[in-house]
């Protein structure tokens, strides 16, 4: 009786061993699919490399100010994937003619902002973007008359140190490309600086004379007002 249990006594340690091994020998022939490593190793890196590229450049066109077309380039840095800190140049013109009443009128206007840019990404794609700088505006306004074969012409600049807000969006890809736009924005004029010179070609008439003080006038307002900046699309790289 006695032998009969320590038979099955050794049975069942010998039995308990054998399971013990068997599953030793499964977790040591585990073998991941290869196709879930290359997975598990690629898609983490890749958000991280993107975040780590911190130099960028970009052109940009749009509405530079009011109504003024116009292009530029960025060049910026990103300190971590919140912020982008950089330096803005845009530059652009815009000319009307028109003759009324034997008169007729010539206007042009040349717009140049260099531009201190902190863009803030506040959720994914969307963006806020804080800038200071200064914004020249160039004007030359002439009138001539058809009868008096006389002229009036207006010449004017002004340098303004501006303040400026903007809300866009960027969407960014793993590689560093980047597109996107900032729609609506605002210049604010904190103080200006202006010269204007008015000359006369022949004997001007009454008729020369207040349509180069309204010119003068309107252009003096405009370039004293805050003025927006509208769809500046933006395209470019991060390395």
């Amino acid at each position: 009786m006695r032998s009969k249990s320590f038979l099955l006594l050794c049975l069942s340690v010998l039995l308990l061993s054998i399971s013990g091994l068997s599953q030793g020998q499964e977790e040591e022939d585990y073998t991941p699919s290869p196709d879930f490593d290359a997975e598990l190793a690629n898609a983490e890196p890749t958000r991280i490399d993107f975040y780590n590229k911190r130099f960028g450049v970009a052109g940009r066109a749009g509405f530079i100010v009011g109504a003024v077309p116009g292009a530029g380039i960025d060049a910026f840095y990103t300190p971590n994937k919140s912020w982008q800190l950089g330096l803005q140049f845009q530059n652009g013109s815009i000319s009307l003619e028109e003759t009324e009443d034997f008169v007729e009128s010539y206007a042009k206007l040349d717009a140049t902002n260099v531009l201190f840019a902190a863009r803030y990404f506040i959720w994914n794609s969307l963006n806020v973007t804080l800038m200071g700088g200064l914004r020249r505006l160039e004007w030359d306004i002439k009138a001539s008359s058809m009868l008096t074969n006389s002229s009036i012409q207006v010449t004017g600049n002004v340098n303004s140190t501006v303040l400026g807000i903007s809300i866009g969006n960027t969407w960014r890809f793993d590689s560093g490309f980047f597109i996107g736009g900032d729609w609506i924005g605002y210049l604010i004029p904190v103080n200006s600086d202006d010269n204007t010179k008015t000359t006369t070609t022949g004997s001007a008439d009454e008729t020369l004379i207040e349509s180069s003080k309204d010119n003068e006038k309107l252009a003096n307002t405009f370039s004293k007002m805050p003025t927006p900046q509208a769809l500046m699309f933006n395209i470019g790289w991060i390395f």
